[in-house]
């Protein structure tokens, strides 16, 4: 019977890489993120060519240049999320012992980032009961960063990546004692939503991401078709809204066909909101209706897209971890 390596054994372990993404990283520290799922890819192939010599067999392909890239899906954890944010959003600043003594407030805000988002290495570590084997994907950015309030099992953070190189396997581990983390993914029935301040219970479901929008497609004459760099445009703030219908003057309706700005908050409190607490403020934000459904049950839905501008995000993570 063939082997067949088991998924349950694999450790995806984060790698700063403040200066340069350029450089490969050679040794820690590194972080490990629990994750659901990851589907991250070399992505090399073949260019379809042909040429006529008179026969009928098919013609050598020629290379393609190389554009590994891939995404994955991080259950938040209030002591481990400070470097799902750091990747996704930028370097965050942080003060001691608020908003109690032994707490910490890290806050990450876009309209002041722009520009400090620190690339980073992953290294994916198999480690079954058999063997160990390490490919490590560096020269990495996030290109998107998803989140969302809705009723999922948990709370997860969309990290959608591009990457410079993809190493082959190897039986060397470039991080073999990563830090790891030991609190417990949060359940997203803990959220709360807030628009322009207040709660809405009529809200079914709100999803935003923040696109970096980076150019992919550097690849120099001389680099064997790897890319270069990861260039980052200015981002874009955008996402949907789902929402029970019940009110024509609901405030949502009413902001969409007036084109006025709103602010939307997702707050996940932990056991002690005092220790344990994250918000994603959205400010500066424009709708658009995109629809308004009746099922076979009787409800109704009213959809929106939504896009922010200016300084319009700020994150606050606070945890008891410097």
């Amino acid at each position: 019977m063939p082997n067949e390596y088991e998924g349950r054994y694999v450790k995806l372990v984060f790698i700063e890489q403040p200066l340069s993404i350029q450089t490969k990283p050679v040794a820690g520290p590194g972080y490990v993120l629990a994750f659901t799922d990851e589907d991250a890819s070399p992505n090399d192939g073949f260019t379809d060519f042909e040429e006529i010599d008179g026969g009928s067999h098919p013609t050598k392909p020629m290379g393609t240049v190389v554009a590994p890239n891939g995404t994955v899906n991080i259950p938040f954890h209030f002591d481990s999320g400070v470097w799902a944010l750091r990747f996704g959003i930028g370097i965050q600043t942080t003060a001691g012992d608020t908003p109690v003594v032994g707490s910490y407030t890290h806050t990450f805000n876009l309209g002041s980032v722009f520009g400090e988002v620190p690339g980073f290495a992953i290294e994916k570590q198999q480690l079954d009961a058999t063997t160990l084997q390490s490919r490590l994907m560096w020269g990495s950015r996030v290109n998107t960063f998803g989140f969302e309030c809705a009723l999922t099992s948990a709370v997860i953070f969309n990290l959608g990546c591009e990457f410079l190189n993809m190493d082959p396997w190897s039986p060397t581990l470039i991080v073999p004692a990563p830090t790891e983390f030991t609190s417990l993914p949060i359940d997203s029935l803990t959220q709360i939503l807030k628009v322009n301040g207040s709660q809405d219970c009529n809200v079914e479901s709100f999803s935003g991401t923040l696109d970096w929008r980076l150019q992919t497609d550097r690849h120099p004459v001389g680099c064997g078709g790897v890319r270069s760099n990861l260039i980052r445009m200015k981002p874009m703030l955008s996402g949907s809204i789902a929402a029970f219908f019940g009110d024509p003057t609901h405030a949502l309706i009413t902001a969409a066909e007036n084109k006025t700005v709103q602010s939307f908050e997702i707050v996940t409190p932990g056991a002690d909101p005092n220790t344990e607490n994250l918000s994603f403020l959205i400010e500066n934000a424009e709708l658009a209706q995109t629809g308004e459904a009746v099922d076979s049950s009787g409800g109704q839905l009213i959809t929106f897209d939504w896009n922010a501008y200016a300084d319009c995000l700020t994150v606050e993570l606070v945890n008891t971890t410097p």
